[in-house]
């Protein structure tokens, strides 16, 4: 943009004053003393000029610049000695939706233009600016020179267009969003609904908008959803759930489960509601109830085994089904009691557990045991039985039913150790394919592993050459409590013991367990050093590098590891081992040489090198295979010719332009060719071969068709999993309740029975007897607990607030921000006080909100930029309470934000939404204390929360 000037400036005078360059100059007697004054007072004005952070441009009508402001020098790059004389269109590139021509002639027409501009500093990039033009006549009214004011709103620019996406993001997502959303002011009326909510109920937005919600809902639910929207009104953050009925157009109803949120916009409170139609669930949840006695009908007559008992629960009949194999001999058990039966299974406290059902004479399901088999082998059994009376009411025994669940639990434990595997496998082939970066890869995947086997520590040394001078630990990951064993990088000399670790695991087909009730024992001094009770390790062999060592270590106690735990260890290790001979070829050819034959013809990728004809330079034998072609074929041939004309025009030719622009990236998909239809992930880098122009890009191609593959018949196993838990879950609850709720009733029972002899005693024994009631009560009590406790397993209830060990909390936090800090090279101080008193509070919530505040701060101290990166995290005691503070050397909090930091969706991030903070806010007023932010002198910013400290429950 450019501003005019109406008339002749005296500031400008000296510097406007100029003719064509056609025109001849005129010659200029001696300046006389007494000019000297007016030269000073353009001097004077001149040097204004240079005060204004707007770039101030004057050039003749021929474009040559012949004035140029600091505040041009600073904006484009170019000092004034080096601009003077330069056209001033060539010297910035201008851009402008109008034609130059057209803002030329509308200046020398009217005066003055003024517009948006895009220019280019002097290292080519663009700069946005509103500019101003004025043009300057001389005396005789002829056009001399144009003055062009330009401000730099290349800033302002963006962030429009920022705001512009997020405000149609945001649209789109309301709009086209398949839940039914509301959006309800407090007075009850539908201020915003998206299309597939109105459709839902049969009406156009339209005729929604400025109706009261409560008309959409069915009338008997009317009273239930105001209040529930009241409650969500007066606690605005905390999200409301609650199920009722809507009615449709068409007078139809539906149920809907709703999640309610108060918020505040500019307007005033509204409740954002989101919807989701449950009405198929509803009917089944009927529909199983009703069906519930048909099965419970059916299952009667299926069992293997019908048994009888007596009164003191000895068998007296038992008769095995022809399908029940292995029974035992005819009349064996007669007379004996169940648990004088030799079993494996259940423990002492089931036996108690289901002896006391027995002796309540209670009915019981499903009670499951264990034993063995004339052959060796183990079978289950799931029990049920009902108790026997005769006329006068007098227990008689037990008779009831039992059905051999042994190929159940076999398939069970399979499938439960197969979804393991899947889910572990799963994990780490996300963490190994979620970087191109070889430390980020082995921190992940240790990081994986640590978690999967619930270990102590899990690392990687190099090499595993018992033979080698040195070795050195190039990754390790530990649990807080174990720290690390090793100092990362730093070469170590070779002592007999790890050597004696590396020359077994290197012998070995596998991986090799070092402990009690291991093969080998741990080593004594590194057992001694660090603190190391179990280990299972094996050598990796990357085929472009010697050997590494994979390990785990357990500290915290002996560990024998089971063969199911070494068979995914060494799976994991496989894998591993694969990822690294990808990664290190990949940072060979991007550090040293590109295309040498050893990395071609060693690499289990598929690697191809296309120039810029799009035809492949060079291809190894893996990416032949891809294609169903020998690799001397490809090389030469165009790459439309392997993917097709279209795929090649509308995906591959993109991705090498891309590459070719000097971009890095990786993506994954399906792909058909001649050996079958493969899922690959494909990594475009840009070759330079010691030019400055990227003459190739180098595309390396990884077969992941098997982990697809792995990943859905890990759902389909999950699917079949849940298919399994519904059926059971019917079951498994009414045993639940059985088995949780007989014992307090045997008792009870028991206690009544002493209550009534000792009252019948002569005389009456009053105070046993109220000794007899106090343990009914206490029975009783119990008994409801048990209850209580079985509702909230199949019931949403509220968190618990618990007593809080806050220093607890934030150690926790920095484990797992401890590779964030590292790999930003941030000093980390912390100050915590000693014998600091717990607070009550929601952990987990806690937890969310040291988080927030430490990773902010990291990315504050993490810009660009040449001060310290140091954080400093302390807590303290306060006046009836304690106080956590985080400092950070960044930035700091602008003066002009400050007031709103605290408010939703305000952000300074380019990708935040704006909720960290507020909602960090509201957890912490939430628990009585109180969140602020302070500056942090000379660099950064201090953020403190506060909170009530006790010794019970507030």
């Amino acid at each position: 943009m450019f501003s005019s000037v109406s008339r002749r400036s005296p500031l400008l005078a000296g510097v406007l004053v100029t003719k064509r360059k056609s025109e001849g100059s005129l010659s200029r007697p001696a300046c006389q003393p007494f000019e000297r004054q007016p030269e000073a007072l353009l001097r004077e004005h001149a040097d204004l000029l240079n005060l204004t952070h707007d770039a101030m441009i004057v050039r003749d009508m021929d474009a040559s610049i012949t004035y140029w402001n600091r505040g041009a020098e600073k904006m484009y790059g170019w000092t004034a000695q080096e601009a003077l004389g330069r056209s001033a269109p060539e010297l910035l590139k201008t851009v402008s939706t109008v034609p130059l021509e057209q803002i030329e002639s509308q200046v020398l027409r009217t005066g003055r233009w003024e517009g948006e501009l895009v220019h280019h500093r002097r290292d080519g990039t663009p700069v946005v600016v509103a500019s101003r033009l004025a043009l300057q006549r001389d005396e005789q009214g002829e056009p001399v020179a144009i003055l062009a004011t330009n401000t730099d709103i290349t800033q302002h620019k963006r962030a429009e267009e920022a705001r512009r996406d997020l405000e149609e993001q945001w649209q789109a997502a309301f709009e086209a969003n398949p839940t039914m959303y509301f959006i309800i002011d407090a007075g009850g009326a539908i201020l915003s609904v998206n299309p597939v909510g109105a459709e839902q109920l049969g009406w156009r937005v339209g005729q929604l908008i400025g109706q009261p919600v409560l008309n959409v809902f069915h009338e008997a639910d009317r009273a239930f959803v105001q209040e529930n929207a009241e409650q969500a009104f007066r606690q605005p953050g905390r999200v409301m759930r609650w199920q009722a009925r809507k009615v449709r157009k068409d007078g139809t109803v539906l149920w809907v489960r709703e999640s309610a949120n108060a918020v505040v916009l500019r307007g005033g409170p509204v409740l954002l509601v989101a919807c989701e139609d449950i009405t198929e669930r509803r009917r089944a949840e009927e529909a199983l109830r009703e069906s519930e006695e048909r099965f419970r009908t059916l299952v009667k007559f299926s069992f293997d085994v019908y048994w009888e008992s007596d009164a003191r629960h000895r068998f007296t009949r038992q008769e095995y089904s022809e399908r029940f194999d292995r029974a035992p001999a005819p009349g064996s058990e007669i007379g004996k009691t169940r648990w004088e039966v030799p079993y494996l299974a259940p423990d002492e406290e089931a036996w108690r557990r289901h002896r006391a059902a027995l002796d309540a004479h209670v009915p019981f399901r499903d009670f499951e045991l264990a034993r063995a088999t004339s052959d060796g082998g183990v079978r289950h059994v799931s029990v049920s039985g009902l108790p026997m009376f005769d006329e006068a009411g007098r227990f008689r025994g037990y008779r009831g039913v039992g059905r051999d669940v042994s190929e159940r639990k076999r398939a069970d434990d399979a499938l439960r150790a197969h979804l393991s595997f899947l889910e572990s496998m799963d994990r780490v082939n996300r963490a190994m394919q979620g970087t191109n970066d070889l430390e980020k890869m082995m921190s992940d995947v240790l990081d994986a592993v640590l978690d999967i086997f619930a270990c102590d520590r899990a690392w990687l040394t190099y090499p595993c050459d018992p033979g080698a001078a040195g070795w050195r630990a190039v990754m390790e990951q530990t649990r807080p409590e174990f720290p690390g064993a090793f100092s990362l990088g730093v070469e170590l000399p070779l002592d007999a013991d790890v050597a004696t670790v590396f020359r077994t695991a290197r012998a070995a087909s596998g991986a090799v367990s070092f402990g009690p009730a291991c093969e080998l024992p741990v080593p004594a001094h590194l057992a001694e050093s660090f603190s190391i009770r179990s280990v299972l390790a094996m050598a990796l062999y990357p085929k472009a590098d010697q050997p590494y060592l994979f390990g785990l270590h357990q500290c915290s106690r002996p560990r024998a590891w089971t063969a199911q735990e070494k068979r995914l260890f060494e799976e994991i290790g496989h894998r591993l081992a694969d990822a690294l001979t990808s990664l290190l070829i990949f940072r060979s050819l991007r550090e040293s040489e590109y295309l040498t034959r050893q990395v071609f013809e060693s690499a289990s990728d598929g690697i191809a090198v296309i120039g810029r004809d799009c035809r492949y330079q060079r291809v190894n034998a893996v990416y032949g295979r891809h294609w169903g072609m020998s690799a001397e074929e490809i090389v030469g041939m165009h790459v439309a010719d392997i993917f097709g004309t279209e795929f090649f025009d509308h995906t591959v030719k993109p991705s090498l332009d891309r590459c070719f622009a000097g971009e890095q990236f990786t993506f994954a998909e399906w792909y058909t060719t001649d050996p079958g239809r493969t899922y690959l992930s494909v990594s475009y880098s840009p070759l330079r071969l010691g030019a400055e122009r990227q003459e190739a890009a180098l595309v390396i191609t990884r077969d992941l068709t098997h982990h697809v593959l792995a990943s859905e018949a890990l759902r389909e196993a999950q699917a079949a999993l849940a298919r399994v838990n519904r059926v059971t879950t019917l079951g498994v609850l009414a045993a639940s309740i059985a088995h949780e709720v007989n014992q307090p009733l045997g008792a009870m029972v028991a206690s009544a029975g002493s209550c009534a002899r000792w009252l019948a005693a002569q005389p009456p024994e009053l105070d046993k007897a109220q000794r007899s009631l106090e343990r009914i009560a206490r029975d009783g009590k119990r008994a409801s607990e048990v209850i209580d406790r079985i509702r909230a397993l199949v019931m949403r209830q509220p968190p618990r607030r618990d007593r809080v060990d806050l220093h607890q909390v934030i150690l926790d936090v920095l484990a797992f921000t401890r590779d964030q800090m590292r790999r930003n090279d941030i000093a980390l101080q912390t100050a915590l006080a000693d014998d600091l008193p717990p607070v009550w509070g929601d952990r987990v919530q806690l937890q969310q909100v040291v988080l927030n505040l430490i990773v902010n701060a990291i990315e504050a101290v993490s810009a660009p930029g040449s001060r310290p990166r140091q954080l400093v995290i302390g807590t303290s005691q306060a006046e009836g309470g304690v106080c956590f503070e985080v400092r950070d050397s960044g930035p700091g909090v602008a003066p002009e934000i400050a007031d709103t930091l605290f408010e939703p969706f305000h952000t300074s991030k380019a990708q935040g939404i704006g909720m960290g903070l507020s909602i960090s806010r509201s957890i912490i007023e939430a628990h009585g204390g109180q969140l602020w932010t302070a500056p942090n002198l000379p660099h950064g910013a201090v953020f403190q929360f506060s909170l009530p400290a006790g010794q019970r429950e507030p």
